[in-house]
């Protein structure tokens, strides 16, 4: 019994001199500072936990440095660019038969060694989460560039990444940048007592208002409940808008029918837009969309806007000129106030006449 505990002692004595020395061998030998000075920093350190945090940290630094690339940064898109890369083979030097090469390793693009020994074999890449491989060899990010490559007179910002649930709806929102035409504007009567002014828009599938719209429109009324939906609107880029929820309110057509429809509420400011789920159950006049040019447009909202204001204050914009009856008014005047007297302006020789008939 004393041999075998001894031989057994002896076994494990070797093996932790063996982690001990292969600890060593890591931390003294590895070629990044900052990961030397971080395996330093660390107590109770062992082999295995030395060779986890080297990894994790030069796994990190190589995904760090592909999202800092120009590929992923706010470099400006290049249009009708197209680079050549000339081979550095020299005339001399033969290149080994294709028999004798290596793979690349489909973790990290390598061909140094196999896929079963690349030290990314459990790193979760950036771009599509799944582990196996790094960022910068990634199947999902290779072919959705290739997509891109064959596109002329395009530019698309980078995809962003989204989950989808089983029971939700996609709707395409085309949306155009640059010069383009003035808008087609109509109004619509919502819930029956203001006019909102939406821009035809037939390349959205749902009609959109902004939040600022929808607070500024039921400032002074019950406004309708936000409900959450499983619905998304999509760019023609691909990107999905963020939205608060949906309302239903009550429009009225051309001819008078009343219709409950949907209308999706996104955040911040932007253009009313009227989709094509309401153009399906709205007669608009379109002789009178197209007869409105943008000055005519302005004018007449200007039009409307001073109406309004005009019925509103109604008493004070009368011919008879009555006195305020139902308020006081107090004038204010200072304890170091020096009155002064101005002589009246006489009035030129072509109003004197009137005035004395007058009097």
């Amino acid at each position: 019994m004393g041999k075998r505990r001894a031989i057994l002692l002896m076994s494990l004595t070797a093996e932790l001199i063996l982690e001990e020395n292969l600890r060593d061998r890591l931390v003294c030998g590895v070629a990044d500072p900052a990961i030397q000075r971080r395996l330093l920093g660390e107590t109770d350190l062992d082999f295995k936990k030395a060779l986890h945090t080297a990894l994790a940290i030069e796994s990190a630094a190589a995904n760090t440095a592909q999202l800092s690339s120009p590929a992923h940064g706010d470099a400006p898109y290049v249009v009708h660019h197209v680079t050549t890369h000339k081979p550095t083979t020299k005339k001399w030097e033969r290149k080994p038969p294709a028999h004798n090469r290596q793979k690349p390793c489909f973790r990290c693009g390598k061909t140094s060694h196999t896929a079963e020994e690349c030290r990314f074999k459990d790193a979760q890449c950036r771009y599509c989460h799944k582990e196996g491989h790094i960022m910068s060899n990634c199947f999902a990010k290779q072919k959705a560039e290739k997509g891109k490559g064959n596109r002329t007179h395009q530019l698309m910002a980078p995809k962003e990444n989204f989950k989808r649930e089983q029971s939700e709806r996609t709707y395409n929102m085309f949306s155009v940048t640059g010069p383009r035409p003035d808008p087609i504007i109509t109004h619509v009567e919502i819930d029956g007592k203001a006019l909102l002014w939406l821009e035809v828009y037939t390349g959205a599938t749902l009609s959109v208002i902004s939040e600022k719209t929808f607070q500024e429109h039921w400032r002074n009324t019950t406004r309708p409940k936000i409900k959450a939906t499983k619905d998304r609107l999509r760019t023609y880029t691909g990107q999905y808008v963020k939205f608060l929820g949906v309302i239903t309110v009550r429009v009225r057509a051309r001819n008078g029918v009343q219709h409950d429809l949907p209308l999706m509420v996104v955040p911040d400011g932007g253009p009313s837009l009227l989709g094509r789920n309401w153009l399906s159950r709205l007669e608009l006049d379109w002789g009178e969309i197209h007869q409105l040019n943008p000055p005519h447009m302005e004018k007449k909202m200007q039009n409307h806007r001073l109406q309004r204001a005009l019925n509103k204050y109604a008493v004070v914009f009368e011919d008879s000129h009555q006195a305020v009856k139902t308020k006081a008014a107090k004038i204010y005047v200072g304890d170091k106030a020096v009155p002064e007297y101005y002589k009246c302006r006489p009035l030129p020789y072509v109003m004197r006449d009137g005035e004395q008939g007058a009097g």
